[in-house]
């Protein structure tokens, strides 16, 4: 009679006692006790990174540029080309040294104004001296052709980054979609001709031999186009 007295008692007490969970660790074991609260802090933290998670993707979309819904079907449109530079576009949208801003401006998903994002796109296309620059160089011109307001104002410095990065790309003036931008930009030099000895002496440094008369052109052309814009200050 006592013995199975005892032999109740142990059941009751095993049976009260919270499951267990034997891992083996470095050859010897290790009990880690599961309990109610440790199952809640799990949910707990299960909740917080999925709450985590939604919150930068939802901060991630609010930085997004505005797409506006009229234009967007026309950019994707007009950017898209079979080849570039005697290159098919498959060589550029699959190199994965392509900014990644650059190929969705490419595919319509971001529309250009005057926001971080934007900001960060015409950098890259204007400071990337690379196989990349034929196809960057066919995004700005793009941006230059239909920047307007605010963004407009800026593009002038953009014009002067993509010229002194890839001189050769922007030479004739027909070729150069900043043109006005940057002539628009100079017509407010206290000293023009210094500014333009300072621009000439820097793109003939980029460019070979045989084309410094190009860039002696380029410089004369801009010369003519800011005296005239002068006049009417």
């Amino acid at each position: 009679m006592k013995k199975s007295y005892y032999t109740i008692v142990s059941f009751v007490i095993l049976a009260c006692q919270p499951a267990v969970n034997t891992k083996p660790n470095s050859g010897t074991d290790k009990i880690e006790i599961v309990t109610e609260k440790h199952l809640a802090k799990n949910d707990s933290a299960e909740t917080k990174y999925k709450s985590e998670s939604t919150n930068e993707e939802s901060s991630y979309q609010a930085d997004l540029p505005k797409i506006n819904a009229d234009d967007m079907p026309e950019i994707k449109r007009d950017l898209q080309v079979d080849s570039v530079a005697g290159k098919p576009i498959r060589f550029y949208l699959e190199n994965p040294n392509l900014v990644v801003s650059a190929k969705r401006f490419y595919n319509g998903e971001i529309y250009p104004t005057d926001d971080s994002i934007t900001f960060d796109l015409l950098d890259s296309l204007t400071t990337n001296n690379s196989e990349l620059s034929p196809f960057y160089k066919l995004l700005f011109d793009y941006i230059c052709d239909i920047s307007d307001g605010a963004l407009s104002e800026v593009m002038g410095q953009y014009g002067l980054n993509a010229m002194q990065t890839n001189t050769e790309l922007y030479l004739r003036p027909a070729e150069l979609k900043s043109f006005g931008y940057i002539c628009y930009d100079l017509s407010f030099e206290n000293d023009l001709d210094s500014k333009l000895k300072e621009l000439c002496a820097l793109w003939k440094v980029n460019t070979p031999l045989d084309l410094h008369r190009k860039v002696d052109a380029l410089i004369k052309a801009i010369q003519e186009d800011v005296i005239e814009r002068q006049k009417d200050f």
